[in-house]
């Protein structure tokens, strides 16, 4: 059985991924995000198999991570999402 990660685990690229996901969901609602930018990860072997809607319902659960992050740094990465 495979243990996904925390978010500190996680590669910067896939925090960005995540991060970006975040953001479409904070600023135009989950059902966008879902459609739209569903939260893809490129680098950790758990998370890379997950198909979108699963990838994204494992982001959702990375909220509190994401709300710690300073604001300039969640920017950074939501920003630097691929």
């Amino acid at each position: 059985m495979s243990v996904t990660p925390t978010f500190a685990e996680l590669t910067e690229q896939d925090q960005a991924q995540l991060c970006q996901f975040v953001h479409k969901v904070e600023w135009e609602g989950e059902e966008y995000a879902r459609s739209d930018y569903p939260c893809r990860f490129v680098d950790h072997p758990v998370l890379t198999g997950l198909t979108d809607d699963v990838a994204s319902d494992y982001a959702l659960t990375q909220l509190d991570a994401v709300r710690a992050l300073p604001d300039e740094r969640f920017v950074d990465l939501a920003n630097a999402a691929v």
